[in-house]
């Protein structure tokens, strides 16, 4: 482990930080740590996950005609509160992955700590990740309640699949979460760019489907 994993991020341990590779040593006395997910959507009602709870976003004005919508995350035991961030950025790739939609969460665990948010640190959070909700391009927020308990179903059904796999396929697919993860985030930027990754990711799994058959 980096000694220092601020701001910059290093994906392989947000893996490790999402399923941990070996048995996590929980002490009884370990306070609850949290990380934020930047959502692109109104989510009205908390998740309960497998592994973690995601709770209703909280709705923060930018200037213009953005927005920001933030959720906190009840992490699991064993991400403690060392860097808990990175439990947070793991689970962003899974939730953009499962809905299209582009999601965030901090590169740094400053925040993750603490039981509650003053507006100065929601407004911190809301900088990066802003959403523009008219004009073109913006993004629709507001979706209907078949369309968010879809997605609940689906992200609960991954995340079963991604803790109870071994563990080269759980790597792999998590790899290829990444991929079309960092592909919605640079859309706007590089269309060819989100190409190439959506790309890779899809030639990441068929490699290894590729080796799995030959075997």
């Amino acid at each position: 482990m980096r000694a220092v994993t601020a701001d910059h991020v290093l994906f392989d341990e947000c893996i490790e930080a999402f399923r941990p590779f070996e048995t996590p040593i929980v002490s009884g006395d370990v306070a609850s740590t949290h990380s934020y997910l930047l959502l692109g959507f109104d989510l009205p009602e908390s998740w309960g996950l497998p592994n973690c709870t995601i709770h209703p976003t909280i709705r923060v004005h930018l200037p213009g005609h953005y927005v920001a919508l933030i959720s906190r995350i009840d992490n699991p035991e064993w991400v403690g509160r060392f860097n808990p961030h990175l439990f947070g950025i793991a689970l962003a790739s899974i939730v953009s992955f499962v809905t299209g939609r582009v999601c965030g969460s901090p590169r740094d665990g400053y925040l993750c700590r603490r039981d509650q948010l003053t507006d100065h640190d929601l407004s911190e959070l809301a900088l990066q990740h802003p959403i523009l909700i008219a004009g073109p391009g913006c993004v629709h927020t507001s979706l209907s309640r078949e369309r968010i308990n879809s997605y609940y179903r689906t992200l609960s059904a991954l995340i079963e699949k991604l803790i109870s796999v071994k563990r080269d396929t759980y790597l792999i697919a998590m790899q290829a979460i990444r991929l079309v993860h960092l592909s919605l985030l640079n859309k706007r930027n590089d269309f060819g760019l989100a190409y190439l990754l959506l790309v890779s990711a899809i030639e990441t799994v068929a490699q290894e489907s590729h080796k799995k058959r030959l075997g």
